[in-house]
């Protein structure tokens, strides 16, 4: 109760206060307005950044941390202005609890917090699925339908693909490198907060973090959060050859249900051998002639080409439709299931075509072009087949996507607050 209370008065004195302000758009809500913001792309597809060509080292007196490339460049030029404005007398260096503007929590892996929590999700579906029901996994078929039980189980709570993971308050807002934070606080510490925003230097604060680029989080103000729809941010982007923020999500960010599969394929492969390498006996009691008799059997260790061949792809398809529905609590019709199923195999099946065509045409014109059209029309192959590939994954992703509440309100323009913002304006993005 007391949290409850604390939480309305901040609402009233400062949130209120804020959105009452012209300087308003100098502020971002990513608990209420924009709680996906960097999370996914315009089109609402669940993303994450590519940390080997993306980021860039911040200066910090602590341990080392990255930000966007960009971004990390706005900061330090913000930085400095900062001090310059601090050594000429103009302000003072201390903000309530913050002193200077020296970075205490940036970027963290989305990619190594999935990991992380798939590790724990393994463990538990091995422990309490695999394990508990021993008697009954002879096979690589039936640890599927233990997966299954499994996922029917915890999948709303608890998420099964990258994808949904991203979208969860699992993954820390920090994952998408587009923020860099002042303090290392608990976000929702009101009294710490109050302080902040009562300082008498606020105000200046919030202009020149506006000034370079960046948000200021509302609901913890020592968190500065790139502004991707902002013309100073765009300045800094187009020093990094990205002109807009579709252009970003198209080069620095990759859409996490391309892998889905590949993942959750792993996840079952993982779970099973080393179940089998734990338990590769099983024991029974059998009737015979003789009376009872105890009976060893080898539980079936598969190599992971002897994996792919078993499982075929269309069964994966389906697994995986069923995982989706089951992270959003959707129970499909069987018809519907087939439908979709069938989109997903006829685009699978052109990528097959791609495939066989360029290795046929390179078996007969390879005497008929120079070394530079065979190279070209490789390439030009290698393309087409990946948008088929891309494509046949989309079609279960878009599927969802368009099913997910959360998402939808935002690919809508509407926001659960009842706030109206435009997808095609870059300052109002819904994310």
């Amino acid at each position: 109760m007391h949290n409850y209370d604390s939480r309305l008065d901040y609402k009233k004195m400062a949130l209120d206060f804020l959105d009452a302000t012209k300087q308003k758009n100098r502020f971002i809500d990513l608990w209420y307005d924009k709680p996906l913001y960097g999370k996914i792309d315009l089109e609402g597809n669940a993303v994450h950044n590519l940390p080997e060509s993306t980021l860039k080292q911040l200066n910090s007196d602590g341990e080392t941390l990255f930000a966007i490339d960009f971004v990390a460049h706005a900061f330090e030029d913000m930085k400095r202005f900062f001090t310059d404005a601090v050594a000429k007398g103009q302000m003072s260096s201390k903000i309530g609890v913050i002193d200077g503007l020296n970075p205490k929590r940036a970027w963290t892996s989305p990619l190594s917090a999935f990991e992380d929590h798939m590790q724990l999700m393994k463990n538990f579906f091995m422990s309490e699925y695999l394990m508990a029901n021993k008697k009954h996994v002879h096979n690589i078929h039936d640890a599927i339908v233990q997966y299954k039980r499994f996922v029917k189980a915890y999948a709303k709570d608890f998420p099964m693909t990258l994808s949904r993971f991203l979208l969860s308050d699992l993954c820390p807002i920090q994952s998408t490198g587009l923020i860099i934070e002042l303090s290392e606080f608990k976000h929702g510490d009101d009294i710490v907060n109050l302080e902040i925003m009562d300082s008498y230097v606020f105000n200046k604060y919030t202009s020149i973090a506006n000034r370079y680029g960046f948000f200021v989080n509302k609901n913890a103000p020592y968190s500065l959060v790139a502004n991707l729809g902002s013309p100073t941010m765009k300045r800094y982007m187009k020093h990094y050859d990205i002109y807009s923020p579709k252009h970003y999500f198209e080069d620095y960010c990759y859409p996490a249900y391309r892998s889905d599969m590949h993942r959750m394929r792993e996840f079952v492969y993982r779970s099973y051998t080393e179940f089998v390498a734990a338990r590769p006996f099983q024991k029974s009691t059998a009737v015979t002639k003789k009376g009872l008799r105890n009976k060893t059997r080898t539980r079936q260790y598969l190599t992971l080409g002897q994996y792919n061949s078993t499982i075929s792809m269309n069964e994966w398809t389906e697994i995986c439709i069923f995982v989706k529905a089951s992270e959003l609590g959707i129970d499909m019709h069987p018809t519907e299931v087939k439908r979709l199923v069938e989109k997903v195999n006829y685009l699978r099946s052109r990528e097959n075509e791609v495939q066989n065509e360029r290795a046929t045409a390179s078996g007969w014109a390879a005497g008929s072009l120079s070394q530079e059209e065979r190279e070209e029309r490789t390439q030009r192959r290698n393309a087409e087949r990946k948008l088929w590939a891309n494509r046949s994954m989309k079609e279960i992703n878009d599927y969802f996507k368009k099913r997910d509440p959360r998402v939808n309100l935002l690919l809508k323009g509407k926001v659960p607050t009842g706030s109206d913002h435009s997808m095609g304006d870059p300052n109002n993005l819904s994310y």
